[in-house]
């Protein structure tokens, strides 16, 4: 995981750091192509050009952005999760879009998986 990644988060509880490494590592999984990262207000962000996953970490649970409506110039919107929103039963959806997994909740990791690689290439 990255060092940024690590400073930013080490105050939260060992589990939250375990979850966040679990994604971390689907998240790197998801495509062939070298995904940068860096803190970008206070959350931990993957992006590949425009294409972004972001990541905020709280203490019993993380949520995760797909396509987040940063560039407000951008036509690029597509959130991932929001397109298979019919798979994540029983996993909560903000109202913005937002994917969250709390502790002790399975980590639906195929669908992650898929969900990662369609914001990164679609």
């Amino acid at each position: 995981m990255n060092e940024d990644f690590i400073k930013l988060y080490q105050h939260l509880n060992i589990e939250v750091l375990d979850l966040m490494r679990q994604i971390d590592t689907l998240i790197k999984r998801s495509v062939d192509f070298v995904i940068e990262e860096k803190v970008w207000s206070k959350t931990a962000m993957y992006y590949i050009g425009k294409r972004t996953i972001i990541l905020a970490l709280f203490s019993d649970h993380i949520n995760i952005v797909s396509n987040p409506q940063i560039y407000k110039d951008s036509i690029l919107y597509q959130n991932a999760i929001i397109e298979n929103k019919e798979f994540l039963k029983g996993y909560k959806i903000t109202p913005k879009g937002m994917l969250q997994i709390y502790l002790g909740q399975e980590v639906p990791e195929q669908l992650l998986l898929q969900i990662f690689k369609q914001t990164f290439t679609k």
